[in-house]
């Protein structure tokens, strides 16, 4: 009886010169269903598939189906490797059951499991790819071999006494093998993807009949001899038929234990998202947003996520689609342009009073050359010159970023202007009469 070892599916990946990556996906056999689901990108998938061979010594090879098969992306294709044929039980992937015997080395072997790829709604009937398992050895003192794994048609198992089963067909599972005389039993018929079972030695319970390989339809199991002096044997499993895509190929009792499927394919075709220009911007202006979905319907995200528009200079943004799409990343170059403000000269002018120095300036209005208008804070004033001298109002203007700019209103308060009244005098008669005169009032030109 062989041990099954069970693998996962392996994975390598092989870089191609075109820049597609080409991928190998290896599914060994595990006793269960194994799942393939197809990567963005992909639309068609290389598949080589092997059956089964059939349990004992003799039992009969697998097929090995290959070809190439459309897909969809995101498309499930369900596996099922097929699983060697034991002794007596057949194999995973309908292998049929060979007969016990009263003594363990003259039973007879199961038939190997066939290797199968279905779509939705994953039955029998939604197979699209099939490599067949062989049959099983026959039972008793014989040990005949079973028959290969077939690809439209399965090799009939052997017959010593017993009857070997019958090869599936594309329309029907093989037939079951009679016994060697009528008080034997027969083995049971194939059928759609199920080998059949092998034959029973009803006589002396040592020369059973093996099971059919598994396949698109099964081999038939094998009648059973009827006779207790050696030699004696009951007939060998008949193995499976292969399902094989169009164009494919098909390798009839090829492979000598358990199944295995292996799937190529290359991404190609992949989408580079588009994108309308954004900017340029002004420094510290408030940006656009990054868009979420290309032009051409492809989702992702962005690297930085938030455009930035505090330094001046150029950033490359990059965009990178969501898992699931046929796409590539792309970038986006942004430009910020740095703030230029042309400050207007100080301006300055003479008075010939103090007071007068008490009318505020109108500071002008200054605009970036982003077209925005710089804020203008409220003066700071110098003390009122008591006489001549200067008084300043000095303004701060801040641009977006909050850069500061100063601007100075100045006045200059002239000397004050004196015209004095000319000399007085009288004439008078007695000195008494010389008393002081009202000295005049003067007043300066402010």
């Amino acid at each position: 009886m062989r041990i099954i070892s069970l693998f996962f599916a392996l994975i390598s990946i092989l870089i191609v010169q075109n820049g597609f990556s080409q991928t190998t996906v290896t599914y060994n056999f595990t006793g269960g269903i194994q799942n393939f689901v197809v990567p963005p990108c992909v639309t068609s998938i290389s598949v080589t598939a092997a059956g089964a061979d059939g349990g004992g010594s003799g039992g009969g090879n697998g097929a090995v189906v290959t070809g190439t098969i459309a897909v969809t992306p995101g498309q499930t294709i369900r596996i099922s490797v097929g699983g060697s044929g034991n002794c007596p039980g057949g194999g995973f992937g309908g292998g049929g059951n060979g007969a016990n015997a009263s003594s363990g080395p003259d039973g007879a072997c199961g038939g190997g499991g066939a290797t199968s790829l279905s779509i939705s709604p994953f039955n029998l009937a939604s197979r699209i790819l099939v490599a067949a398992g062989g049959g099983g050895m026959g039972g008793g003192t014989t040990n005949v071999a079973g028959g290969n794994g077939g690809c439209a048609t399965g090799a009939a198992g052997n017959s010593p006494f017993g009857v070997g089963g019958g090869g599936g067909t594309q329309t029907a599972g093989g037939t079951g093998g009679p016994p060697w005389i009528s008080s034997g039993n027969a083995g049971a018929p194939g059928t759609l993807g199920q080998g059949g079972n092998g034959g029973s030695d009803p006589c002396y319970n040592i020369a059973p009949g093996g099971g059919g390989g598994g396949g698109y339809y099964g081999g038939g199991g094998a009648g059973s001899d009827c006779w207790n002096l050696a030699p004696y044997g009951g007939g060998s499993g008949g193995g499976g038929s292969s399902l094989v895509p169009g164009g494919g190929g098909c390798a009839q009792g090829s492979n000598n234990g358990p199944g295995y499927v292996t799937i190529t394919y290359t991404a190609t075709g992949s989408t580079v998202p588009t994108f309308a220009a954004l900017g340029p911007y002004c420094q510290c202006a408030t940006p656009g947003i990054l868009p979420a979905t290309s032009t051409n319907g492809i989702s992702g995200t962005w690297s930085p996520a938030v455009i930035s528009t505090a330094s001046a200079g150029t950033t490359t943004y990059t965009f990178t689609p969501n898992a699931g799409q046929c796409a590539l990343p792309t970038t986006m170059n942004i430009t910020v342009n740095g703030i230029v403000v042309a400050m207007p000269a100080n301006v300055a002018s003479t008075v010939a009073c103090p007071g007068s120095t008490n009318t505020a300036p109108t500071p002008p209005t200054v605009i970036d050359n982003c077209g925005r208008t710089l804020t203008i804070s409220s003066p700071v004033i110098s003390a009122i010159p008591a006489c001549a001298g200067t008084r300043t109002y000095s303004y701060t203007y801040t641009n977006a970023c909050g850069t500061s700019y100063p601007w100075v209103y100045t006045y200059t308060v002239s000397p004050p202007i004196v015209t004095m009244p000319a000399n007085g005098g009288t004439t008078v008669a007695c000195p008494t009469a010389a008393v002081a005169p009202t000295a005049p009032t003067v007043l300066d030109n402010c």
